[in-house]
């Protein structure tokens, strides 16, 4: 089979192949077949649809290009996952990160970009802790129809308590530990500071936007900084980074988000100009088919608005779109609307050359939610999936890469 064939070419001499497992079953028939992988899946899933479209040729190329880089060792892979409450839990984007995370024995990263939605009064992912004594205010774009500062999560929480502690832990053991950490912040102009991490005061950069850059000097899984100041601070969110090559996946989401929330962030584009991201996932709609706002045309211009800003400030990074899942809050009806918002994500990424993993379809489209249900996979507001369906949701986006990978590594050259 093409992709262990390919893997091995890849890996060191001192190692033997493996596969692992990542949550699904492949079956690796004696005689051959076009397609090796199979995977375990409830009624109505349709496999058939389990692919990444690539409009363009930019994504599935480029990706595979990099992971191949990874794989030797010789580059580290930068995704940013932006969405709304699907992604902020990190349950679907968490078991995507560990499974490319181990594409290849050897291959680590760091957990990427963080915000402390528990400050913000908001559920947050499990593989880390943000605490802090000092008393937080948030700003949201989805609480607010006005443009502002919100940050590249779309949120951000400030203080004005003059002595702030944050300290910061990795709980997940599967992650690679850090030794970078960014600060990403605001303060008044007006303002002084000084953050202190282990004994070592510097100055704190005034300005509204900027960042902070501490270099531990060893691993860690914790650590925690002092900050003394004299106006707002203004936490944009905190990026744990590692030197190791491999993929970091940064889980840019909040609940509620729409493309209209993310382009009331006026220094979203700047933020993800920031991170320097090599490629772009976009998991939106959902939230979208219940703004009081919404039609075919709204939609299609607010997400056509959101992927110019994402193209114009990541130097055209490959952009991979997710259609959102079927559902229906609390007894609505919005399969029609539903449906709309998948018509307009497919077709944006056909006009725009962009790459598209067709999860409406996959799923098995209206009313496929109540099936998922009985198959324990979805929760019963009808709106979410559960934890077990997250990660299957994972193990299938996973598949489709692997799959993507496995006909563009032919195209590759060292």
């Amino acid at each position: 089979m093409k992709f262990l064939q390919i893997i091995s070419r890849f890996l060191p001499t001192c190692f033997t192949v493996i596969y692992f497992s990542v949550g699904f079953v492949f079956s690796f028939p004696a005689k051959a077949q076009d397609d090796p992988f199979t995977i375990n899946h409830p009624t109505r899933v349709n496999l058939d649809k389990n692919q990444i479209q690539d409009f363009g040729g930019h994504f599935s190329k480029n990706f595979t290009m990099a992971i191949a880089e990874a794989m030797q060792g010789r580059k580290k892979i930068t995704v940013v996952h932006i969405g709304d409450s699907h992604i902020q839990a990190d349950f679907f984007t968490g078991k995507l990160r560990s499974a490319l995370q181990q594409f290849n024995p050897g291959m680590q990263s760091s957990r990427g970009m963080i915000f402390p939605f528990n400050l913000a009064q908001s559920n947050n992912p499990s593989n880390y802790q943000i605490s802090s004594p000092n008393r937080w205010e948030r700003i949201a774009s989805t609480r607010s129809l006005i443009p502002c500062n919100y940050g590249l999560f779309g949120v951000h929480v400030f203080t004005s308590d003059s002595l702030i502690v944050l300290k910061i832990r990795q709980t997940d053991s599967t992650l690679d530990p850090f030794n970078t950490i960014q600060l990403w912040y605001g303060v008044e102009s007006n303002s002084y500071g000084f953050i202190d991490h282990e004994g070592s005061e510097s100055r704190l950069p005034s300005s509204d936007d900027t960042l902070v850059e501490i270099v531990l000097g060893k691993y860690e899984w914790q650590t925690q900084v002092t900050i003394r100041q004299n106006g707002k601070f203004s936490l944009y969110g905190i990026r744990l980074i590692t030197d190791f090559p491999g993929v970091e996946l940064n889980n840019i989401g909040i609940n509620g988000a729409t493309a209209a929330s993310f382009n009331r962030s006026l220094n979203f584009g700047k933020h993800l100009q920031r991170l320097h991201p090599d490629f772009v996932v976009l998991s939106l709609g959902t939230n979208d088919v219940y703004n009081p706002s919404f039609s075919e045309e709204w939609f299609e211009t607010n997400l056509n608005h959101l992927i110019t800003t994402i193209q114009a400030n990541t130097n055209q990074a490959p952009i991979l779109v997710t259609t959102p899942n079927d559902h229906a809050r609390k007894g609505e009806k919005v399969s029609g609307k539903v449906n709309a918002a998948h018509r307009i994500i497919a077709k944006t990424a056909k006009l725009k050359g962009l790459a598209l993993w067709d999860f409406y379809e996959i799923m098995g489209q209206e009313g496929s939610i109540d099936q998922w249900i009985r198959d324990s996979l979805a929760n019963p507001d009808r709106v979410h999936l559960n934890q077990k369906g997250y990660i299957f949701q994972a193990n299938l986006l996973y598949l489709a890469i692997i799959q993507m990978f496995d006909q563009w590594i032919d195209f590759y050259r060292e």
